[in-house]
């Protein structure tokens, strides 16, 4: 079990649950999904990250505990060879979170914060939501040293993609980014990482071209 996950669910979990039990049913089933075998970047390492990040912007965030639970739950389902992960993800974080004092309002922006990860687009007006899809993403502005195993994560994540394939759908993600006027939406972020994320696209696609 991870402990770093753990104390992270333990801080927040008086706000979600009136029960004790039921909160460590939830978050063993969370961690249960994050530690499958087939994911390699997609896992605890990578919320952990993200909620350590989390208490270096709560100061500008509306809604805390709404962010959190999204990062908690937007990676839950979690196949790189099917396109509805967000979707079967928010289902799940919805049905987990059926029976919580989260209220309705709160739990509809959960929902549409785990969608907006699909194509990291701001698909609806919310102070946060900048702030949630650039920490998704903060990986892609990391040291170069750190972005090399990032790069070697995703591909076991897809190792049963044949190399060519790969490499042609990858740098098409990649390319995608680096066409964007800007990749981070808020300027907190984009102080932080944009140059080097940049940096770090043109270094992969060159690397996935040789």
């Amino acid at each position: 079990m991870s402990e770093i996950l753990k104390n992270y669910w333990l801080e927040i979990q008086h706000k979600i649950f009136s029960s004790e039990i039921k909160s460590d049913e939830v978050f063993k089933i969370v961690l249960k999904k994050l530690l499958e075998k087939n994911r390699f970047y997609h896992n605890q390492s990578h919320i952990e990250d993200m909620l350590g990040k989390e208490r270096t912007i709560e100061r500008y965030l509306s809604n805390p505990l709404v962010f959190k639970l999204s990062i908690w739950f937007h990676d839950i389902i979690y196949n790189p060879l099917k396109s509805d992960n967000e979707e079967k993800s928010a289902d799940l974080a919805m049905e987990l979170l059926k029976e919580s004092l989260i209220p309705m309002t709160d739990l509809k922006l959960i929902d549409q914060f785990i969608m907006a990860t699909h194509k990291h687009q701001l698909i609806f007006p919310h102070p946060d939501l900048p702030y949630f899809l650039d920490l998704d993403l903060s990986i892609l502005g990391s040291p170069t040293e750190n972005y090399k195993i990032y790069m070697a994560q995703i591909r076991k994540e897809y190792r049963h993609v044949p190399g060519f394939l790969y490499k042609k759908g990858r740098k098409k993600v990649l390319k995608s980014f680096l066409e964007k006027e800007e990749i981070y939406f808020s300027g907190y972020f984009k102080n932080l990482y944009e140059e080097k994320a940049r940096e770090n696209l043109k270094f992969e696609i060159q690397f996935l071209s040789n």
